[in-house]
């Protein structure tokens, strides 16, 4: 199976499209406020907008690296 050849850091690596895709979805997920990742949460699990409060306690548990709390919730 011929990658394509991609350049990091120097370096000559191949790499498939689909591990670059997961890559770069990981890496937006991560650089994604903790507030903007409870309300995607709340909005998916509960279908409804969440309030102020709600998403006050699911930011702190995300930021806690505590998201099954924040889902919980």
């Amino acid at each position: 199976m011929n990658l394509p050849i991609t350049q990091i850091g120097g370096r000559k690596i191949a790499i498939h499209r689909t591990f670059a895709f997961v890559l770069l979805f990981i890496t937006l997920q991560a650089h994604s406020g903790s507030r903007e990742q409870a309300k995607r949460i709340h909005d998916r699990l509960a279908g409804v907008p969440p309030s102020n409060a709600v998403l006050d306690q699911m930011q702190a548990l995300i930021d806690e690296d505590n998201i099954s709390a924040a889902a919980n919730i």
